[in-house]
């Protein structure tokens, strides 16, 4: 009976956000399909199917993304994003969120594990606006492999290597990301790496953050112990006003 309850609410959230009739279809989609690896939904507000490994993470981040709505950040906003950085993007829910909220706005997003960097590339085939890289976030360039391959496809933290190997991909800095992106400033930095964000913090990020007016950040202390002190020192030298939404903090410059 309490499944069937979360089911009601899944659909009522899911009607918020798409409308009621493809709230209806991708609904019963998913409980139709349950015995898919993959279900395909294709609602009037996204611009190509998109895809829901059912055997993966994917449903649980679609619901935070799409029923929870823990990026609808727009009521904390005073200007419209035309800069955002989705690290961590998964396979690009977060990023189909903000294209469809913020259409003008040009969105880079940062994957490193190949299977979710796949779907990533076809959940946003049909965005012009999101540029898919695959690779991870850290405070310099290099290379890196997935440290936990046998984790979950949502929880997988990154580790620096010497050199480019067989498994390996790219890091890059939030800087290379803005040079990428052709940023002069980062509207919205939304980032749920893993523990990463130790790393990231961890070296001069003050040359980024003079730069950035909004941070959406989910911290990972459990994975990198000091992840909170260190991202609070840094936050400290500028001013903002910083909200808690669903896993994350929204950090909005003063």
């Amino acid at each position: 009976m309490r499944n069937f309850g979360y089911k009601i609410i899944y659909l009522v959230q899911l009607a918020r956000y798409f409308g009621f009739v493809d709230a209806i279809k991708i609904f019963f989609g998913l409980i139709m399909g349950r015995r898919k690896h993959h279900v395909l939904i294709s609602p009037k507000k996204f611009n190509n199917p998109v895809s829901i490994r059912k055997a993966a993470s994917d449903l649980p981040i679609f619901y935070q993304v799409f029923c929870d709505l823990q990026y609808d950040i727009s009521f904390f906003l005073d200007f419209t994003p035309m800069s955002i950085i989705d690290a961590g993007a998964n396979v690009g829910y977060a990023s189909l969120y903000f294209s469809n909220q913020y259409p003008q706005a040009k969105i880079i997003s940062i994957e490193p594990e190949s299977r979710n960097f796949e779907q990533l590339k076809m959940n946003a085939v049909a965005y012009p606006n999101i540029k898919p890289i695959q690779g991870g976030v850290w405070n310099q360039s290099g290379w890196a492999h997935i440290k936990n391959i046998q984790e979950a496809d949502a929880s997988f933290e990154i580790e620096v290597d010497d050199k480019e190997g067989t498994n390996t991909f790219k890091t890059f800095s939030i800087l290379d990301i803005m040079e990428i992106g052709g940023f002069n400033s980062i509207d919205i930095l939304k980032m749920d790496i893993e523990g990463a964000e130790y790393f990231v913090f961890s070296e001069n990020p003050e040359s980024w953050l003079q730069h950035t007016k909004c941070i959406v950040i989910e911290l990972h202390d459990h994975l990198q112990p000091g992840t909170s002190k260190l991202f609070f020192e840094a936050m400290s030298k500028f001013d903002w006003k910083t909200f808690v939404k669903g896993e994350n903090l929204v950090c909005i410059k003063a």
